[in-house]
């Protein structure tokens, strides 16, 4: 059913359209703003409030899935956004609001995908979607559809003005195809045209009442959908929707309840882990990123990178919901998961199937993620280990230090074995040692690669590369201050242990959870989580769920006037 030929509600799939190009969720990030009360213990009573003046943030492909399947009560065979130019991402996440642009061929991919939704829709739970019967000339019913179908499709009530413009292309549609069923035709236009709306494409937060301070609160149907998209990657779902509807989603208390009501559901686990495989950039276990020489690393697949992210993602969830653990448990748990291929690699012993299975490792060889096959060989090169890429993503992702690319010029390619220089380290440290090189690589990037040299190309245990002695000592600047240890297992518990690199967690999260990046104004809550987090009780878990109690969450800035 194309809405074209129907002439009706031109003006929303217009809006739809305009604001994909440029009500993206951008705007300037919005200056602090003092507020009353702070969260508990993430602010205080002087709290700031930031993020983007008026915030219009484009759902993500993910988000977009789960929402048409939760909606629409089907899951589609494949998933819609497959067929979807890439979400880009931005600050180093694809739901970032600023990078969540619509180019006018993902407007249209949006409209043949609404096509195919209502149509099955229509075929496959058209009964879940209307509970009432028509009768009559089935107004009455198509007007109870419309208001049910748009609430949960806008996350808010429709407005008298959006319920009549629907009824009336309801009306239109059902009698523009003839020998069919008027009001089955009436229901897929409704779904197509809402799903193409902008209210249902964007999380919109537009009020402008603004408490005494200038901030501006958000509506309990606002906080709603933070909460559920935050947690859960998709729309309220029933209760939650209930609770916006009861005006019981504006205080503290009402949204902690149901945080917690939706950490304990195993969907928070898939959003756990998608925030975890952003900030750890899991994307580089694709095959291009695994391909190894058969002659330096035979019976190493390249297919070897589904079971690797698999492993890291059960890891993740392991250490979060099972154990209930911390940042240091991510860092420095001595376990993972292994099957008949990977447990070769690890070097345990046993008897393991193509599933994954959970070992306890050797701790003096391992320790947390930064010791798994996946990270290790993801970092290193066909042939041979790379400090430099391992380096690389500790000073970026765990320390968020900025590290400038290479000078034009620059060589990359390190040299080859010789007698005097005979180990990755030796090499990768006279290669490096003239300028402009050094300034980056002798105290920044190299100290934290060289923790891995007892791991090969691979991730497989070495105690010797290339007939010579593994030397994996080192110091590196952390916490503004010299720290050395003495090989990847040390170097993890002193992470774990970094005041610098738990505040480099908290502010990935609130990147991530918050959609936009960090102001100056969230300092003091920056702060304040990553004092938490010092402390072993202080699980993930409970991170995530103070997340939502921030005075950021319930409210977003005035425009200073």
């Amino acid at each position: 059913m194309k809405l074209s030929t129907l002439g009706v509600l031109a003006p929303l799939v217009v809006v739809a359209a305009c604001v994909g190009t440029v009500g993206d969720g951008g705007g300037s990030t919005g200056q602090g703003i003092p507020g009353d009360p702070g969260g508990p213990g993430v602010g205080g009573p002087t709290a700031a409030v930031t993020g983007p003046l008026t915030r219009i943030a484009r759902l993500t492909h993910k988000q977009y899935d789960n929402t048409v399947a939760d909606l629409l009560r089907y899951t589609p065979d494949t998933p819609p956004s497959l067929s979807f130019l890439a979400d880009s991402s931005f600050a180093g996440y694809d739901n970032n609001a600023d990078g969540l642009t619509a180019s006018d061929v993902l407007v249209q991919q949006y409209q043949q995908s609404a096509e195919a939704l209502a149509a099955g829709a229509v075929t496959k739970s058209l009964a879940k979607l209307v509970t009432c019967t028509p009768a009559g000339d089935g107004s009455a019913c198509a007007k109870e559809f419309i208001q049910k179908f748009g609430r949960r499709a806008f996350r808010r009530p429709l407005e008298d003005a959006e319920t009549a413009a629907y009824l009336a292309g309801f009306t239109k549609a059902a009698a523009s195809y003839a020998g069919t069923n008027a009001f089955d035709n009436g229901v897929q236009f409704v779904i197509e045209s809402m799903l193409q709306s902008p209210y249902f494409l964007y999380r919109a937060e537009l009020g402008q009442t603004k408490a005494a301070d200038g901030a501006i609160p958000l509506s309990d149907y606002e906080v709603a959908s933070r909460t559920s998209y935050l947690l859960w990657n998709t729309m309220p779902d029933d209760s939650l929707a209930a609770a916006a509807d009861a005006g019981q989603m504006h205080t503290f208390d009402q949204v902690r309840a149901q945080a917690l009501r939706l950490l304990a559901d195993p969907r928070a686990r898939e959003t756990i882990a998608d925030f975890h495989s952003q900030w750890l950039q899991l994307s580089r276990y694709a095959t291009n990123y695994l391909t190894k020489n058969p002659a330096t690393y035979p019976g190493f697949s390249a297919d070897t990178g589904a079971t690797l992210q698999l492993e890291a993602t059960q890891f993740v969830s392991s250490v979060v919901f099972d154990d209930k653990g911390g940042f240091s448990a991510l860092m420095t748990a001595p376990y993972t998961f292994v099957n008949s291929d990977t447990a070769k690699i690890y070097g345990v012993q046993g008897t393991f199937t193509k599933d994954l299975q959970k070992v306890q490792l050797n701790p003096a060889q391992r320790a947390g993620y930064l010791t798994q096959v996946g990270f290790l060989a993801s970092h290193a090169y066909a042939d041979g280990d790379s400090p430099i890429h391992r380096g690389v993503f500790i000073q970026r992702q765990l320390l968020c230090n900025q590290i400038p690319p290479p000078p034009p010029g620059v060589n990359p390619t390190i040299p080859p074995p010789s007698a005097t220089l005979k180990t990755t380290r030796d090499r990768v440290a006279a290669h490096t040692a003239g300028a402009p090189c050094n300034g980056c690589h002798t105290s920044i990037i190299n100290p934290g690669g060289f923790a891995f040299e007892h791991y090969d190309g691979i991730g497989a245990w070495r105690d010797q590369d290339n007939g010579a002695p593994v030397d994996a000592a080192a110091t590196i600047r952390m916490d503004g201050a010299d720290v050395s240890f003495t090989d990847a297992v040390d170097f993890a518990h002193k992470l774990a242990a970094s005041t610098q690199a738990r505040r480099c967690f908290v502010t990935n999260w609130m990147r991530y959870a918050y959609a936009h990046q960090e102001a100056t104004a969230d300092t003091p809550v920056i702060d304040a989580f990553t004092t938490k987090l010092a402390d072993p009780a202080y699980d993930v878990q409970s991170f995530i769920l103070d997340l939502t109690q921030t005075r950021s969450f319930l409210f977003r800035p005035g425009d200073g006037s």
